[in-house]
């Protein structure tokens, strides 16, 4: 079987990078497989515990030779996980065909390497397949197949070919202008995770995330993803030190070592999809936080028309803002 590069990216997280590397290492696969390690380099801001962090995690990743090859490419910038992800990935996909992507909190099971290797083999050619994904989503009832595709990619231990790769599109405000024109603002929520809101964040600078970026590329062309009926990973970094979780994120991990991979239609289950429409998330934008953070500052008339023109209750993000920016 043709194995694929793996690559990690890894910046200031020493304990989390070993458990990941560690992990990575009791795959049976590891033994043949080359490990590309990305080190990002440190803000200009970085104070003496951050520069320490940084230290602490390059002496991690050379500490021990954990797949038959290893090859550390070190940023003295620092790069932004964005452009680390963006940059690494491209750099190793000029020089291969495939490419298993891990980050620093990823903490994969035995099998990981798997079910990845034969599923990029399987869906070399299928187009539409724009990745393979090592987590699946909380359902909320039992999927029975060993595994499906779903409309949307996940960012936590995945896989991709050089020629999907070169179909993403980066530029947030050109592929937030395609939206529009397509109307698929409706179109991009799963589950409790809105991919519209995460572009328009892009977009205005809020967030630097190419996930987001390669999702809606991928809405855009029809792709999907493939998933597992377990996942073969678990996210150590819900507990703040991530870039993008904190100690809020809640994930439940039920996790398998091994999956029987065999070859599917490429199409969406419809019966899947329905298993992962959990209930919207709560409206955090209601008349009652907006009156208590305004307390004395607003007009009768306005209430009175916030709750003609929204409901007695909530207001939409939209109005949110505008009151908020309203002097």
């Amino acid at each position: 079987m043709k194995l694929a590069p793996i690559v990690l990216f890894v910046y200031n997280r020493p304990d989390h990078t070993a458990k990941t590397l560690q992990a990575l290492r009791s795959n049976l696969l590891s033994k043949d497989s080359t490990l590309y390690i990305f080190a990002d380099g440190a803000k200009s801001s970085a104070t003496e515990q951050e520069l320490y962090d940084i230290k602490q995690t390059k002496e991690v990743i050379r500490k021990e030779k954990w797949c038959k090859e290893v090859i550390i490419k070190e940023s003295l910038k620092n790069k932004g996980l964005a452009n680390s992800v963006i940059n690494g990935v491209s750099e190793v996909l000029s020089k291969h065909s495939s490419i298993i992507v891990l980050e620093d909190d990823i903490v994969v099971t035995s099998g990981f390497l798997k079910f990845m290797n034969t599923a990029l083999n399987l869906y070399d050619k299928e187009e539409k397949v724009f990745g393979i994904s090592g987590y699946t989503f909380e359902s909320n009832d039992l999927i029975q197949d060993k595994t499906y595709f779903l409309p949307v990619m996940s960012s936590w231990g995945y896989a991709t070919w050089r020629d999907r790769w070169q179909q993403i599109n980066f530029d947030s405000k050109s592929l937030n202008q395609q939206v529009f024109d397509k109307d698929l603002k409706d179109k991009m929520s799963f589950g409790k995770i809105n991919f519209y809101d995460m572009l328009q964040q892009q977009v205005n600078g809020v967030i630097d995330s190419w996930a987001v970026r390669f999702y809606t590329s991928m809405l855009l062309q029809n792709g999907v993803f493939l998933y597992p009926k377990k996942s073969l990973l678990t996210n150590i970094g819900l507990d703040g030190s991530g870039v993008h979780c904190n100690k809020s994120d809640s994930v439940i991990f039920e996790t398998i070592n091994e999956i029987e991979l065999n070859k599917i239609d490429v199409k969406v289950d419809l019966k899947i999809m329905k298993k992962f429409k959990f209930s919207k998330p709560k409206d955090s934008h209601t008349l009652k936080n907006f009156i208590k953070k305004n307390k004395g500052k607003i007009a009768p008339e306005l209430l009175q028309f916030i709750r003609r023109k929204r409901g007695k209750t909530k207001m939409s993000a939209d109005l949110f803002d505008d009151l908020r920016k309203t002097p």
